[in-house]
């Protein structure tokens, strides 16, 4: 997504994350743009979503982002207070704590082949659901002058 989308020039920010539930989930691709760039980045948005349920993630992309998440780990860990929203989280979600071990066992587990069966499983492609915070003739648009929220279900 970075290389498609940051790259281009079309969003500052881009990246995708999962927020996981006891239960069930939600995957997120986001990125941040002007006004005037908001249908160009949904387009990229949607193409790299598309892309990653069709076509095979590489080895060498899933070592690299491996890495990164592994050296996000050991910060986070680090940090006494991110440590204890993990655990809360986990009591919360999973109803016990996970070991850091676990969590890097969990991220060395992963494989291209696994990340192509979850979106095979569960694909991201299509329309879904395009958030936009702050309408475009902000600032002076609404009666709480211009902050708000569109949310389209496509």
């Amino acid at each position: 997504m970075y290389w498609n989308v940051v790259q281009e020039g079309i969003s500052a920010n881009a990246g995708a994350f999962h927020f996981e539930l006891r239960d069930c989930g939600l995957f997120v691709v986001t990125g941040q743009t002007e006004p005037e760039r908001v249908e160009e980045l949904a387009e990229a948005l949607r193409r790299e979503a598309d892309k990653i349920c069709r076509e095979p993630v590489l080895e060498h992309e899933v070592a690299r982002i491996k890495n990164k998440r592994r050296t996000s780990m050991a910060v986070e860990g680090e940090s006494p207070y991110h440590r204890l929203t993990q655990i809360m989280e986990d009591v919360d979600y999973r109803d016990e704590p996970l070991t850091l071990e676990r969590k890097l066992a969990a991220v060395d587990a992963v494989t291209a082949e696994s990340i192509g069966a979850m979106f095979e499983a569960f694909p991201i492609g299509g329309a879904g659901f395009l958030i936009s915070v702050g309408p475009r003739d902000w600032p002076g648009a609404g009666a709480n002058g211009g902050a708000g929220a569109k949310v389209e279900a496509s």
